[in-house]
């Protein structure tokens, strides 16, 4: 699942992208128009464009900033390999055409950064949504324009007014708190993080069967930018050696992770 993206320069008004984005493809997009970059007098400047409503991920502090795990783990990266960065809101939709400016709508990825899986918050009380099938008949709420909203779609069909769809991740999760769906599918760190900010419910988390395999979470560069990519993937690693990584984990996820990236 990618949540962040890389735009390199190396040429004034030169437009050059890398992107994060899902390798299970929890994602759905539509044509933007791209962006240019500069050169700054201190040389190569990558813009890490990011869609900040993905708490713990990326998400807006009360000064408007962008914070969140992505952003601690692409500042560590860069200062790992000596990379000038730039972070930028940027609109969820279209963020893989920005990487597109060449038209063949291929990309290369990094090693994986993070390994995250999917999941289904119910409340406390409902015990028998448990897999993908069980969202068939109850009523379930997910994110407009994503691959959680497309599943079900599949999986109801067109117009099911058992899909309930949301702006946004946080807006599914509020129709869950106000009864208004049975469950939420998104991925499972999102869902926690907005589940400790409801203290006084207690929610249930599953995920069984087809769909709810642990996939890698990967940066993406247009196809050819190897060595953006070779140098994500050295910042992956020394991060991972050093201990910074696991400490970052600890502070935005309050637990170790399962696994520690290469």
């Amino acid at each position: 699942m990618s949540l962040f993206a890389l735009v390199g320069c190396s040429q004034p008004s030169q437009t050059g992208s890398t992107e994060n984005t899902p390798t299970n493809e929890k994602t759905s997009v539509e044509k933007t128009p791209t962006e240019t970059t500069s050169e700054t007098p201190t040389g190569k400047v990558y813009r890490v464009m990011m869609y900040p409503d993905y708490a713990p991920y990326q998400y807006l502090n009360e000064k408007g900033n962008i914070i969140g795990f992505d952003v601690d783990v692409i500042n560590a990266i860069a200062k790992s390999q000596g990379l000038n960065i730039k972070v930028e809101q940027t609109p969820w939709k279209g963020m893989l055409e920005r990487l597109n400016t060449g038209g063949d709508e291929k990309f290369t990825l990094s090693n994986a950064y993070l390994y995250g899986k999917d999941a289904i918050i119910t409340k406390e009380n409902i015990t028998d949504i448990n897999t993908f099938e069980d969202m068939k008949a109850r009523t379930i709420g997910a994110q407009v324009d994503t691959i959680y909203a497309s599943e079900l779609i599949k999986l109801k069909g067109e117009n099911a007014p058992t899909l309930i769809q949301a702006p946004t991740s946080f807006l599914a999760f509020t129709d869950l708190v106000k009864d208004k769906v049975e469950g939420v599918y998104a991925h499972e760190n999102i869902l926690r993080h907005y589940a400790k900010s409801q203290p006084q419910i207690k929610f249930r988390f599953s995920g069984e069967g087809t769909g709810f395999s642990t996939y890698e979470m990967v940066v993406v560069a247009k196809k050819g930018n190897t060595e953006l990519i070779n140098k994500v993937n050295n910042g992956i690693s020394a991060i991972a050696k050093d201990g910074s990584y696991k400490q970052m984990y600890v502070k935005w996820f309050n637990r170790e992770p399962q696994q520690v990236p290469n």
